[in-house]
């Protein structure tokens, strides 16, 4: 197996290929390279395409897709980041790895939707973060006042353990962001539940986004939960989120 190294996002693309797979930290193609049969040409390697680091100019942070977990130093993050696998994982992972993860993984992924992220595709356009796809080189996002960010996940221990239900949300006067993992096979957001939060953290109206927020959902069964007790705990954890319960 040959492993390209290109040294910029242009080179990356000219190596890429119908049979060859991009990997950063490599949490997600080691294990499929070993598991499964695949016939591959080569790899082609994130590490010295120059997409790693992160930048805050003017309340927007902006983060190189190749960004290891552990070096996300956002303290409002610290949370998020910390809830996602062990240290060792943390220190490989990259930032663009965890878009794709597949739920009930991909902790970050959920917070980014919530942050209304987009995505650098290619070095070039930003998209909406749902809409990443092939090679992200980095994200941006505005970043969320004092007392603005609200963030909690569900897990059956305390390391390497992937999410239950995962709770991501935003909420300032007039403006609300509910993001959703572990409840369907991709991040989704809970409209119906936004509009109720907008008007603030009231117990009421939390309540009710807790209810309106399994219009959202199409949970599974895994083996770290079943879908009804997904759908069952969701409003427990939402409000443990948004009220600290």
């Amino acid at each position: 197996m040959r492993v390209l190294v290109p040294e910029s996002v242009d080179g990356v693309l000219a190596a890429l290929g119908e049979r060859r797979w991009l990997i950063a930290g490599g949490t997600q193609v080691m294990p499929r390279l070993n598991d499964e049969p695949v016939e591959l040409d080569a790899l082609v390697s994130l590490r010295r395409a120059g997409i790693s680091g992160v930048s805050v100019r003017d309340g927007v942070a902006t983060i190189g897709a190749a960004t290891p977990l552990s070096k996300l130093d956002l303290p409002f993050l610290r949370g998020a980041v910390e809830s996602i696998a062990s240290p060792t994982i943390r220190n490989l992972a990259t930032v663009g790895g965890n878009l794709f993860a597949e739920q009930p993984y991909g902790d970050l992924a959920v917070c980014l939707h919530a942050l209304d992220a987009e995505a650098q595709i290619d070095g070039a356009d930003w998209v909406p973060i749902a809409q990443a796809r092939r090679l992200v080189s980095a994200v941006r996002f505005s970043m969320p006042g004092d007392g603005e960010w609200f963030y909690t996940k569900a897990m059956r221990r305390r390391h390497n353990s992937a999410s239950i239900v995962t709770v991501a949300a935003i909420v300032r006067d007039g403006h609300a962001a509910l993001a959703l993992g572990g409840v369907a096979r991709t991040p989704v957001r809970a409209a119906a539940a936004e509009t109720l939060l907008a008007a603030g953290l009231s117990r009421d109206r939390v309540e009710a986004a807790a209810q309106a927020a399994q219009q959202a959902i199409d949970p599974f069964d895994d083996a770290y939960a079943s879908a009804w007790y997904r759908r069952r705990v969701l409003g427990v954890h939402i409000r443990r989120a948004l009220l600290g319960e």
